[in-house]
Order: structure tokens, then C-alpha cells, then sequence
């Protein structure tokens, strides 16, 4: 009974709708990284004093624009086919699939709470995402042409 934005802890009315307006500035390649610290609402205090707007989505957007966005969206599916691919393979010791199949939920958990907070931008609370990531690279460039 108290609403959308008492469940987001004042998100929604606090940071994410006096945001929304910023987008529009530059919608296709966004303002540039971090671009919540120099937006209108933060500047004129409409907005809860926050360092990013705790949705990586519409970071984002904001910061990076729909070019940026899709961009990361396609990199994330691209690493998510190789994580399923590498968990999948035989040829690899049951070790390394079952590090590769933990990895593909992991980063489906990740895409999940990107909309309350984090960011798609690499970041040290994600070094074992990013582990996985290095070691999917290493393992796909050692191995032979088919």
C-alpha cells in the first residue's frame, strides 16, 4: 500500500523521473561518463544527492546514449554465448565448465540488478565477473581454428 516508490527506496521520485529529461539532450551517443554529476537536476537540487543514478540502464543512456547502450547490450550477448558455449564444452576439464556455467547465471544475476543499481561500465565489485570474462578470452584464443 505505500507504492512503487517506497519498494525503490524514493528511486523512481527521487532520481530516476528528474533524469529522465536529461536523455533527451542527447539520446543517440548520451553526455559524456558520469554525465548525473553535471545534469540539471543535480545541479539545481530537483534530485537526492547520489554519485550515479542507481540503474545501470539509464546510466547508460545517459551517459553513453542509445549507440552506447546497444553496444553494451550486444558486447553482454556476445560474452553470454561464449560463457554457455565454454560451459558446454566436453573438451574442457568439468572444472572450468562448471566455472563457465556459474559465470553465465552470474551474469544474467548482474543484467537482473543492473536496475536498481551498479553499472555496466567495468567495476571493482565486479572482479569475478571480469576474472571470467579474461579467462573465457585466454581459453578462445588458445584454441585451434575449426
Amino acid at each position: 500500500g505505500q507504492g512503487a516508490d517506497a519498494v525503490s527506496a524514493g528511486r523512481i521520485d527521487g532520481i530516476w523521473l528528474p533524469l529522465l529529461p536529461e536523455f533527451w539532450k542527447s539520446p543517440l551517443w548520451g553526455s559524456g561518463l558520469d554525465s548525473i554529476l553535471w545534469s540539471f537536476p543535480m545541479v539545481n537540487e530537483s534530485m537526492l544527492r547520489v554519485g550515479h543514478p542507481h540503474n545501470a540502464y539509464l546510466e547508460a543512456l545517459l551517459d553513453m546514449g542509445i549507440i552506447g547502450l546497444a553496444l553494451l547490450g550486444a558486447y553482454y550477448f556476445s560474452v553470454w554465448k561464449n560463457f554457455r558455449a565454454l560451459g558446454a564444452d566436453a573438451s574442457l576439464n568439468p572444472e572450468l565448465r562448471g566455472l563457465f556455467q556459474g559465470a553465465t547465471a552470474g551474469l544474467i544475476a548482474f543484467l537482473i540488478t543492473c536496475t536498481v543499481g551498479s553499472s555496466l561500465r567495468p567495476d571493482a565489485a565486479l572482479c569475478y565477473l571480469w576474472i571470467a570474462i579474461g579467462l573465457m578470452y585466454g581459453l578462445r584464443a588458445r584454441r585451434p581454428a575449426r
